[in-house]
């Protein structure tokens, strides 16, 4: 309050005299902040989000900016949506190429497909990032023969002999067993770390599917879905069910592919959509010399009085007109150049939090934190080269680096027990039953496992961690007794289940002492948010007899 004040954080008129002209007037912008958009301040400040577990429901993952979710879920969404391809947003905003690169279309989608997606990308995918631009059939078309008519090769030769057939049904079993869905959905269930697949038997050509199946960084450099070790059977039955089993029933069988027709009028007519449309500003597209943001600059519309806007009564504030562009540009202004995102209640609330704290005022330096971004941690043996050729990271965090689908792995080697470790690694089996994302098989081979593990247990440590909980002549006996008294006075069975008994919200403990170590499952039950800030553990307040006793009955469990 002495550094900063109130109108820092919440706006209004800091030199008024009475209360209602502190508050501010809404015609002018200087109202104060309502309460589900107090965040957006934060922005002017924090540059970049903080590392740190945060999800956007239906997206992909994010970094998350401690103690304001609300504006880092606007900064992932925007971000997500190509927000900067068409709009200048100002200094510490990321501005890259958010979409694919379609520079190599002929070789990897079907033309039909193509021009279904342009139309309209939700009757492609639920959640798609691409937003609808209202375009026609035959608007849509030209565009599809726009790109195609510069389109390039295959990053690698492609097989041109015809692709063996395998069997559908053991190629189901194949994409269970390494569990695909952790990382795509179909028809809207499953991760976001990939396209949904739902539909993918219309989309992609057999060619570039076995291409990218056999090895995905030879098609795309980067790519973050790992290398499986398929055999050229198992190859073919996954390709197979994905191509026969996952497409939309009410679209023909996709035919050979084969060149479309292409008419000059019609691919210049489409390469003005494109421009029209700022497709560039996202995609790296054929034939075009770069990005143009087609739309105006975000810079300071959050001091933009609201006064003389066209909008509806409703929006008579900045935040409510900008909340109504959002859900529906078309009904502002016809021919409105911003297409619709479909954006539920929640997350266009959020755009707008992010967007009232682009003020565009100067900042002083030393309040401003920069963005955080944490280098990717140097990994020993066996474990750097693993983790390299599996993407790891993609899924875990190190030391702050990577992702959140699956456990923090940087005190892992003090976490669990190095012969479960390599048994989870040899055949990962089911910890969680809450989560949907279950850990793929890679089939390791036993020299690989133990080699992995040994690096995980001498690297992955945290000195948080003591390296002894109980002495070797301790009464254990004791301490389970009074954990197991503890465990139900707490509550514990409400959130995790010992044989089969108890929730589901945690993860199941029935064998948790084949898993972890006491010192581990001590410290944690301490301060679960020391290790996770975002645990749905609550703090449980414990004495170190409480925890010690905890940890003793929780690892007797096997």
């Amino acid at each position: 309050m002495e550094r900063f004040g109130c109108t820092v954080c919440h706006r209004g008129r800091g030199e008024a005299a009475t209360l209602p002209q502190a508050h501010g007037d809404k015609r002018d912008g200087s109202r104060l902040l309502a309460r589900e958009h107090q965040e957006a301040a934060c922005g002017q400040c924090h540059l970049g989000e903080i590392p740190g577990p945060f999800k956007v429901p239906g997206r992909h993952a994010a970094g998350k900016l401690s103690g304001a979710p609300v504006l880092a879920l606007g900064r992932a969404l925007a971000r997500q949506a190509g927000c900067s391809g068409c709009h200048e947003m100002g200094p510490g905003w990321p501005d890259e190429p958010t979409g694919p690169d379609l520079t190599r279309l002929t070789s990897k989608v079907r033309f039909p497909w193509l021009v279904r997606w342009i139309e309209r990308p939700r009757s492609q995918a639920p959640r798609p990032f691409c937003p609808t631009f209202g375009f026609t059939r035959g608007q849509a078309e030209a565009i599809a023969e726009a790109l195609w008519s510069h389109s390039q090769a295959a990053p690698v030769s492609l097989p041109a002999t015809p692709l063996s057939q395998g069997d559908p049904e053991r190629g189901k079993g194949v994409f269970r067993q390494a569990r695909c869905v952790s990382c795509h959905a179909l028809e809207g269930k499953g991760g976001d770390l990939g396209p949904d697949l739902g539909r993918v038997g219309d989309k992609l050509t057999p060619a570039w599917l076995h291409a990218w199946v056999a090895e995905p960084r030879q098609i795309l450099p980067g790519a973050r879905c790992p290398r499986f070790r398929f055999t050229d059977g198992e190859r073919a039955d996954l390709i197979t069910y994905l191509l026969d089993e996952l497409r939309d029933p009410e679209q023909p069988v996709p035919a050979p592919a084969r060149p479309p027709v292409l008419d000059p009028g019609q691919i210049t007519q489409g390469r003005l959509l494109v421009r029209e449309a700022g497709c560039p500003g996202c995609h790296r597209v054929p034939g075009e010399p770069g990005r143009v943001k087609v739309g105006p600059p975000l810079v300071g519309i959050g001091a933009r009085p609201a006064a003389g806007r066209a909008a509806p009564a409703a929006a008579g504030t900045l935040a409510g007109w900008l909340l109504n562009v959002l859900k529906a540009p078309a009904a502002f202004r016809p021919g409105h150049r911003m297409p619709e995102y479909g954006f539920t209640d929640e997350e266009a609330s959020a755009l707008v939090t992010l967007l009232l704290g682009m003020t565009g005022e100067p900042v002083p330096g030393a309040l401003v934190v920069p963005a955080s971004r944490p280098a990717p941690p140097a990994l020993p043996g066996t474990l750097g080269r693993l983790a390299e050729e599996l993407n790891c990271l993609v899924c875990h965090t190190i030391r702050g680096f990577g992702g959140d689908v699956g456990p923090d792995l940087s005190w892992e080697g003090d976490r669990v027990h190095r012969e479960w470790l390599v048994g989870f690694l040899r055949d990962p089996g089911l910890i969680r039953p809450d989560f949907l994302e279950r850990m793929p098989w890679f089939k390791l081979s036993q020299a690989e496992a133990e080699a992995l593990a040994d690096d995980i247990l001498a690297a992955l440590r945290d000195p948080r961690i003591p390296a002894q909980l109980f002495p070797a002549q301790a009464d254990l006996a004791r301490w389970i007794d009074r954990g197991k008294a503890l465990y139900r006075e707490r509550g514990c069975h409400a959130c995790h289940e010992i044989g089969q008994q108890g929730g589901t919200i945690g993860p199941s403990l029935a064998e948790a002492g084949t898993r972890l170590r006491p010192e581990w499952v001590y410290i944690w039950l301490k301060d679960p948010q020391a290790f996770i800030t975002e645990t749905k553990m609550p703090h449980p307040g414990l004495s170190d007899d409480q925890a010690r006793a905890l940890a003793a009955y929780v690892t007797s469990l096997r």
